[in-house]
């Protein structure tokens, strides 16, 4: 999770499925939390109520994961994938050559919600330092990717 006031970009899909999971959690498995509390402490002995600490351990999970939700909406910058432009941007399906052995890669820009770089083309999140250096740029772009060691890639092809 970002820190408290980074910013992330999120595509609309991606916050409209954030929207649709926080709303689950809050008006339905919220009220059920409660529930299972109010039925294991009616049991009686706190100290030894193995349903009371499971319902207390579902309410702190469940509680971690709405705040996770809050502070991601509250710091999502949102991105329409369709507004990219010329350029590389979310969405993009990007084939570029590596300049320092050659090697071709080809990887798809996402936004933070859905990267997966085990994909079998790699979703590179736009927050990564790969998908920073590659947004905007053009095919035949010789671009600087500012990773630990920096180095030079070439862009051989963007498909939208």
């Amino acid at each position: 999770m970002p820190a408290s006031n980074q910013k992330i970009s999120i595509t609309i899909s991606e916050k409209a499925k954030l929207e649709e999971e926080l709303d689950h959690l809050v008006h339905v498995e919220k009220p059920q939390v409660l529930e299972e509390l109010q039925l294991a402490r009616s049991q009686g002995d706190l100290s030894e109520n193995a349903d009371y600490d499971a319902a207390r351990e579902h309410q702190g999970r469940l509680e971690a994961r709405i705040t996770e939700i809050q502070a991601l909406l509250n710091n999502a910058t949102i991105i329409d994938e369709k507004a990219t432009g010329k350029g590389i941007g979310i969405g993009s399906l990007v084939r570029f050559e590596d300049l320092r052995d050659g090697s071709v890669c080809e990887i798809q820009l996402k936004g933070h919600m859905s990267a997966d770089p085990l994909a079998e083309i790699p979703a590179i999140s736009v927050e990564s330092p790969l998908g920073r250096a590659l947004e905007t740029h053009l095919e035949g772009d010789v671009v600087l990717v500012e990773a630990p060691e920096p180095y030079e890639i070439k862009v051989l092809k963007i498909k939208k």
